[in-house]
């Protein structure tokens, strides 16, 4: 994610002009104040990014800050989340992963 000024300012310039607005992430830096910074200025949902749905698994591909699943939902607090599921070799990379995911 980028700085929160520059996501605000992006999302708040983005919602004259779209009617949905989102941002993916894996919420390394996603804060409950940035959340709902977010919000205000228009964003409609978060895309939240993970490579597995193993929270230990996910921190060895994107790095020790990742946030749990649980960490994740408490930062986004009522923003509305839609998973993304990415699929990558050894982590979810077929099937029987992404219906565990």
């Amino acid at each position: 994610m980028l700085d929160p000024v520059s996501v605000t300012h992006i999302i708040k310039v983005g919602a004259h002009y779209f009617s949905e607005i989102t941002c993916f992430t894996n919420g390394t830096f996603l804060t409950p104040t940035l959340a709902q910074q977010m919000a205000d200025e228009g964003l409609t949902y978060l895309c939240y990014s993970r490579h597995s749905e193993d929270d230990d698994e996910c921190r060895e591909l994107m790095g020790r800050t990742v946030p749990s699943l649980n960490q994740f939902f408490e930062a986004a607090g009522d923003l509305k989340v839609r998973a993304t599921c990415v699929m990558l070799k050894d982590y979810v990379s077929g099937s029987p992963q992404v219906w565990s995911y």
